[in-house]
């Protein structure tokens, strides 16, 4: 339980949910951290449900626009 957070979301996302991986991008996003590895969540997300790719991609290129 300690890996949920405030706001509900699993900081260990179930390994085969794409949506689960994009929302902890997400909340890294907003807190402006784990940056790196929100990256390889996101891309993770993407390999897992090429179906949501435009979602995916739009939040992955949100974590990239702030690695810059």
């Amino acid at each position: 339980m300690k890996d949920v957070v405030k706001s509900g979301v699993s900081r260990t996302p179930n390994p085969k949910n794409a949506d689960a991986h994009n929302n902890l991008v997400w909340l890294y996003y907003t807190e402006r951290r784990n940056i790196e590895k929100a990256e390889s969540l996101a891309l993770k997300a993407l390999e897992l449900n090429p179906s949501k790719a435009d979602t995916y991609r739009d939040t992955l290129e949100k974590i990239r626009e702030v690695r810059k």
